[in-house]
């Protein structure tokens, strides 16, 4: 049987997009359907890693959690002791690969992220409906960075101390709350161990916070992905372990005094910290730096509400022919439907009535095939025409099925 490409097939106007930046997205996304099946045919369906794009982050994620507990067992948070704590794990049998994975799969959860945003995005799966996941996604961005930030303070060499005062230069130029957020940061007006203490807190509190959020975030998918195949997890294992080998992560040189020391970054941090190595230039100050951080984060969040298409095909009821038999509320798989009890005049009762909640209808067509009473209809696509379209694509399954035969 051969199979027609993706983007050869006739299409009817009802799929073809109108609007020139969905149009776009499709032809990205025709592109991204032929690699999965490139890939399909190198590693299989199952080991396909564009088929978990999602649950690739939470794997990781609970591989920081495991590198974390263990660092915690020797990790002492004071400025004197804080430097001496983590040298130390490189007597400790396997300390130097629990801390070097810790820090490198923290660089792998970030980038997994990104790659997912992407996807998402250039599916179109961010709008309307899917709204709530896209800002808890930003939100989990969110999280992601200032629980990785929080690690790199955590360190007590040169690099950590000289974040440290950027972070505070950049909170004191907030106007009216920059006093206040200065002190909250360091725990006091000046550098101590409570200050240490206080960034043990943001970097455990974030990384708890990120259970949370990642729950709000999957309310609104159906039949999630959150686990990865076994040969996904051995790759991602895998890779982790081979940077941990060829580049160990090591701190940078000790600070005697932390006054006000400078800050020295290596090529790996651009992964968390591209902001504070620009905020490092001469030429970028804390204004720009927060400019350009809310700007970034302002364009994540309006990004769902941008270039939106009218929607033609939400499911509507016809209120005569439905009977309240629930079959729609039960089938929807975003929860689009809810039963409401109406008044009949002429039975003296209420009766249940399917009603629609615009959005988060999908436009999938679920409740269209659930209905016995054809009560469901969608938009601009009236049930008589679903109808047509069916009968006139049973010939064609009846030809590809004769043709699979023959072969």
């Amino acid at each position: 049987m051969s199979l027609q490409p993706i983007d050869s097939v006739a299409r009817d106007d009802l799929y073809e997009p109108r609007s020139p930046y969905r149009r776009f997205l499709r032809q990205i996304t025709i592109a991204q359907v032929r690699l999965e099946r490139w890939l399909n045919e190198l590693v299989s369906y199952e080991q396909n890693p564009f088929y978990f794009h999602g649950a690739i982050p939470t794997f990781v994620f609970w591989m920081l959690v495991l590198s974390g507990l263990g660092l915690l067992f020797y990790y002492k948070p004071t400025v004197n002791e804080s430097y001496e704590s983590l040298q130390y794990l490189g007597i400790v049998p396997f300390g130097g690969a629990i801390r070097s994975s810790h820090r490198y799969t923290a660089d792998i959860m970030l980038i997994a992220v990104y790659l997912h945003i992407l996807r998402v995005y250039i599916t179109d799966r961010h709008r309307d409906y899917r709204i709530v996941p896209w800002l808890t996604g930003v939100g989990l961005l969110s999280l992601v960075y200032i629980a990785g930030i929080s690690g790199y303070l955590l360190c007590g060499d040169e690099r950590a101390w000289g974040l440290t005062y950027q972070i505070r230069a950049a909170l004191r130029s907030v106007p009216l709350l920059g006093t206040g957020l200065d002190t909250f940061f360091l725990g006091g007006r000046e550098i101590s161990d409570f200050t240490v203490v206080r960034f043990l807190f943001f970097h455990i509190a974030a990384a708890s916070l990120i259970f949370w959020m990642l729950w709000m975030h999957l309310l609104r998918i159906r039949r999630p992905f959150l686990v990865v195949t076994m040969g996904i997890g051995a790759a991602v294992i895998g890779l982790t372990l081979m940077v941990s080998g060829l580049w160990p992560a090591l701190s940078f040189a000790p600070v005697a005094n932390p006054l006000d020391p400078p800050a020295g970054y290596a090529l790996g941090d651009w992964v968390f910290l591209p902001g504070f190595i620009l905020l490092s230039l001469p030429a970028i100050g804390p204004t720009l730096f927060w400019g350009v951080t809310l700007v970034f984060f302002g364009l994540l969040l309006a990004v769902p509400y941008l270039l939106r298409d009218t929607r033609k095909n939400i499911a509507q009821v016809v209120r005569d022919k439905c009977v309240g038999c629930q079959l729609c509320a039960i089938d929807c798989p975003y929860a689009a439907i809810q039963m409401v009890p109406v008044w009949n005049e002429r039975k003296n009762k209420p009766d249940l009535l399917a009603v629609v909640y615009p959005p988060r209808c999908s436009e999938c067509g679920v409740c269209v095939g659930s209905c016995d009473f054809d009560a469901i209809e969608l938009g601009s696509m009236p049930y008589a025409r679903l109808e047509e379209m069916v009968r006139d694509l049973a010939p064609r399954r009846d030809a590809a099925a004769a043709e699979a035969a023959g072969d």
